[in-house]
């Protein structure tokens, strides 16, 4: 039903404003979910099955002291992919997927 209404008010705004959707963005978060992500003995699943693990990492050099970092963050949940319109910060499109799913290489190849 939000994917519906989205796709509705998109083309609204397309209506008035002309330029809508001529200079996009793509990022994406994370959403955790309240589920621990521990199996349950009795049922076999998760109490949220259909959310998964999820890491994303980030690395680079300290400019100060030259050496290299890396940062792992592991969560279970979701992700949030969102194209949006820079000029108007509106949202265009987004796509809700288990954690798993590369923000990247999974979406863009689509």
């Amino acid at each position: 039903m939000i994917s519906e209404m989205a796709v509705i008010l998109r083309e609204q705004l397309m209506a008035v404003l002309p330029d809508f959707g001529q200079h996009l963005g793509f990022d994406g978060t994370d959403i955790a979910s309240h589920s621990t992500g521990r199996v349950s003995r009795t049922t076999g699943q998760t109490s949220d099955p259909d959310a998964d693990w999820g890491h994303h990492e980030t690395q680079g050099v300290d400019a100060a002291t030259g050496k290299a970092w890396k940062k792992i963050k592991r969560w279970f949940g979701y992700g949030l992919h969102l194209i949006a319109d820079t000029q108007y910060e509106i949202p265009v499109a987004f796509e809700l997927t288990p954690a798993s799913v590369s923000r990247t290489a999974d979406l863009y190849g689509r």
